[in-house]
């Protein structure tokens, strides 16, 4: 009876399971479904299960590891004091983590949640072995307090964003020292190729600096200071992009003459030419608009592929 598997098909579960699977038939745990189950261990969901209820596997002191493959939202406390839970396999669909989803998860120590829209305020309140936790370009809003008091946080994966930190996120966070960031970031830096601008240097220098000076910032601060570096490296970004953008322009204006010079040269050479009726008039015409094409050719090539930033 041990090892005997539970499939849940709805209501409240029975408290003395320890394995439980849900059944195909459901889209959604209700609330308090698996509250205080105290032998439970772990439990394996489906695809179609797009919600947790609240307080829905909430004081389920053994619980050790959980799969959401298909989870859209993990509503208010749905495991709160999970004492035990370290692992917890978020799949592509999770949007949002409402106020104190992961509460007391003492245990959690690493999150991927690439999806991952919203977090909530006190969301991973005291979760204390949390090291790191990866988001994807998604996420719009870090709510405060959500890693109040992660004592042990040390990396962060986010995008570049400005308005996507709200309140004080990093309570009590003393030893965040990294930040990592996702996006299209380093794709806009890498085509930075105009070495005598020295964009590119000057960009990756903004980027790392975060690493150098988060360490040494106290943990009342942390939160301003990645703030304040979000806005620094998205200002120079934006202001690189103008100036690439007026580059263009005057490269396009530059090649446009370009190309009427060589027209215009071809057009004097030609009165300069004898008369011929040898056949070789539309050679001449041919070889012309072979020289005007191959000239546009290499200035697009090697000029304005430099000048054109990813979005």
């Amino acid at each position: 009876m041990a090892n005997q598997i539970f499939i849940y098909e709805g209501g409240r579960a029975p408290q003395n399971i320890r394995h439980a699977r849900i059944d195909e038939s459901l889209s959604a745990i209700p609330d308090g479904a698996f509250t205080e189950c105290p032998l439970l261990l772990d439990v394996e969901l489906h695809k179609g299960i797009s919600t947790l209820g609240a307080r829905s596997f909430s004081q389920n002191k053994r619980l050790r590891w959980i799969t959401l493959p298909g989870v859209r939202e993990i509503k208010n406390n749905a495991f709160d004091g999970c004492e035990n839970l370290e692992y917890v396999e978020i799949g592509n669909q999770l949007d949002v983590i409402r106020r104190l989803g992961f509460i007391r998860c003492r245990s959690l120590q690493c999150l991927v949640m690439p999806s991952v829209r919203t977090i909530e305020w006190r969301a991973f309140y005291k979760c204390p072995s949390l090291v790191e936790i990866k988001f994807g370009v998604n996420l719009e809003g870090i709510g405060n307090e959500a890693f109040y008091n992660c004592i042990n946080l040390r990396l962060i994966a986010i995008p570049l964003k400005n308005d996507m930190i709200e309140g004080d996120p990093f309570v009590l966070c003393r030893n965040l020292s990294t930040i990592e960031l996702v996006g299209g970031i380093h794709k806009t830096v890498a085509s930075l190729h105009l070495e005598k601008f020295k964009w590119r240097d000057d960009m990756m220098e903004e980027i790392n600096r975060i690493n150098e000076i988060l360490p040494h910032t106290d943990s009342q601060g942390k939160t301003s200071t990645i703030q304040q570096w979000i806005e620094s490296v998205n200002q120079r970004i934006d202001c690189y992009k103008v100036e690439h953008l007026q580059l263009l322009k005057e490269a396009m204006a530059l090649l446009e003459l370009a190309l009427w010079k060589v027209k215009l040269f071809d057009v004097d050479e030609d009165m300069l030419e004898p008369n011929a009726d040898d056949g070789k008039e539309g050679s001449n015409g041919a070889r012309k608009e072979q020289r005007i094409t191959s000239g546009a050719s290499i200035v697009i090539k090697n000029v304005l592929s430099f000048l054109i930033l990813p979005k």
